[in-house]
Formats: structure tokens, sequence, C-alpha cells
């Protein structure tokens, strides 16, 4: 099978050469994730070693097409749901059926259950944790997605219902 052009690759992936970061999420076969070079030297050597731009491309077959070059075969994104954890549940149940919410994590934490065992019991914490892509990801497989903003001082949280 021929390999796939990396122009090809990066578009797949929702990424071309010219809007390309210098660094991005890389995820691996194993789970493991982390922040690399997207340089010639670097992107090439990555995925190499089987690391994708995007998690979809993580299960083997999507990661074939991917990889190669197969004519007729559409890449359809898996359909699953993260496991959720503590937390995440957490924040599901006091999101309840609102289309979205914003506020500090002050006013989360006071949303949510801190007394079980998850679900961090500080502001600080809850809002480090929120941030962790695995807790996004989670949670937007529930359709809800988390942004964090600035507004006259304060830091803001703000969660958004994607789907019904």
């Amino acid at each position: 099978m021929e390999k796939r052009p990396r122009s090809s690759w990066l578009s797949l992936q929702g990424y071309n050469e010219r809007t390309l970061p210098l660094k991005a999420q890389w995820y691996g076969k194993r789970g493991n994730t982390f922040i690399g070079r997207t340089d010639d030297y670097s992107l090439p050597l990555y995925r190499g070693k089987g690391y994708v731009l995007d998690k979809q491309f993580l299960e083997p077959e999507m990661w074939r097409s991917l990889e190669y070059r197969q004519d007729g075969i559409t890449i359809e994104p898996p359909t699953f749901r993260i496991r959720p954890s503590q937390l995440v549940r957490e924040v599901l149940n006091a999101f309840g059926g609102r289309t979205s919410w914003e506020g500090s994590s002050s006013d989360l934490a006071t949303m949510l259950d801190t007394t079980r065992s998850g679900v961090p019991r500080t502001p600080k914490v809850l809002s480090e944790k929120i941030r962790e892509p695995e807790t996004r990801a989670a949670l937007a497989s529930y359709g809800i997605l988390v942004d964090r903003r600035r507004a006259n001082g304060k830091r803001l949280i703000t969660l958004t219902r994607t789907t019904g």
C-alpha cells in the first residue's frame, strides 16, 4: 500500500500546511498524549511512531485508513462515549437540562457535591481538572463543551450544550 502524502494526512485530521500550529496535541496508541512540535523534523518522526493529531484515528482500522491511501474508504468518527469520571458525572448532574451556564470555578464548586471521591474540593483544583483534555473530551462526548474566558478581571468557565 502507498503511504498517504503529508498534506492529505494533515487534512483528514482537520489541519493544513499553512495553518498547522508550531505545537499541537499528539495522541498515542497506548493512551498517552503530549504537546509536541509539528516542524518538518518532528512531524514525520511522531507520525512514524504511530502518533496522530486526532484521537479518532487511534482505532486500528481508522489509523490504517489515515496512514495509507485506500480507494473507496470513507472515514467516519467512531460513535462511543468516554466513561465518565466522578467529576464528569457531577458536572452532568449539575448542568441538568440547561443549554448553557457561565460562572467562576467557585460558582461551579457550589453546584457540585465536593464531598464525593474524585470531585475536587477547592475551586482552584476544580478549575485545573475541568481544563484537562480527558475531562473536556468526556464532557464533549455527552454534548457539553467547556470554554474559559476572562471578563471584568474574573476567570469564567462556560459550559454549552451542543446536542439535545
